[in-house]
């Protein structure tokens, strides 16, 4: 006899338990992958307003731009920074440090051409502005660095003082530091009644109206910028480990070893 198998209850029988199976066992979803960690942005070592004196070079690199070629709430926020720190440090006979090095000829503010506007505007005496390129129409931090460089270049002894957006300083003195300078940056929260919302800007030091999109937003620029970090970190990946060196060092300690 040919023995056959067949499921107890027939066709019908066998098409219900397979439903049943069914129901118990849904397919499989795949489990959402977990998102890379946040990039914490990297912050350069800090030099307070009070400390000015120190430096001999101030190198200001703006942030964005406004419309119809204007420089924008956060570049005016910038100058005014400018020329507050210039005016609260004192040398020892007084003066003011703006007016002290103006008439000496040994304190340089070199600028990004949007803060440079503004600085001219209110009367600070700037020695470089960086602009275009001929036939372009955005510098890079870079392209404006070559141009203090061309002005001023690293082989001038003394200290360098960066001016830019708290966001945006570390790959300024990154990039300045790589050049052969000695440089430090100024501590814009260290300057006596300096709000970012008095120029326009939001708590930050965005400006909600600037030309570039990365720079309108701090979310839109922390996604920008840390790409721009890493890319500078491939380039010299020491880098990281002097500034969190430097972040664990006390201002006064560095500073002796430094400036």
């Amino acid at each position: 006899a040919r023995c056959t198998s067949r499921h107890a209850g027939g066709p019908r029988a066998r098409q219900g338990l397979e439903r049943s199976m069914c129901a118990a066992s849904p397919p499989a979803v795949p489990r959402p992958t977990r998102p890379p960690p946040a990039w914490d942005l990297l912050a350069p070592p800090l030099l307070p307003v009070s400390a000015m004196p120190r430096c001999n070079r101030v190198f200001c690199f703006s942030f964005g731009q406004g419309p119809v070629g204007t420089p924008g709430a956060t570049n005016r926020a910038l100058a005014a920074f400018v020329k507050g720190a210039l005016c609260l440090a004192r040398d020892d006979t007084g003066e003011s440090h703006a007016e002290h090095h103006t008439q000496k000829g040994n304190a340089l503010v070199l600028a990004q051409w949007e803060i440079a506007m503004e600085l001219d505007r209110c009367g600070t005496c700037v020695a470089c502005s960086a602009d275009f390129l001929p036939g372009e129409q955005y510098i890079t931090s870079r392209q404006v660095l070559e141009a203090f460089a061309q002005h001023s270049s690293p082989e001038h002894a003394g200290v360098v003082a960066i001016v830019a957006h708290p966001d945006h300083a570390w790959r300024c003195w990154a990039l300045t530091t790589m050049m052969g300078y000695k440089t430090i940056v100024l501590d814009i929260t260290t300057l006596p009644d300096f709000t970012w919302e008095e120029h326009s800007c939001d708590a930050h030091g965005f400006d909600a109206e600037c030309v570039q999109p990365h720079t309108r937003s701090r979310a839109a620029f922390q996604e920008y910028e840390t790409r721009m970090q890493q890319d500078v970190l491939r380039g010299c990946p020491d880098l990281q480990r002097i500034t969190l060196m430097c972040a664990k060092q006390p201002f006064a300690v560095f500073a002796r070893e430094n400036l």
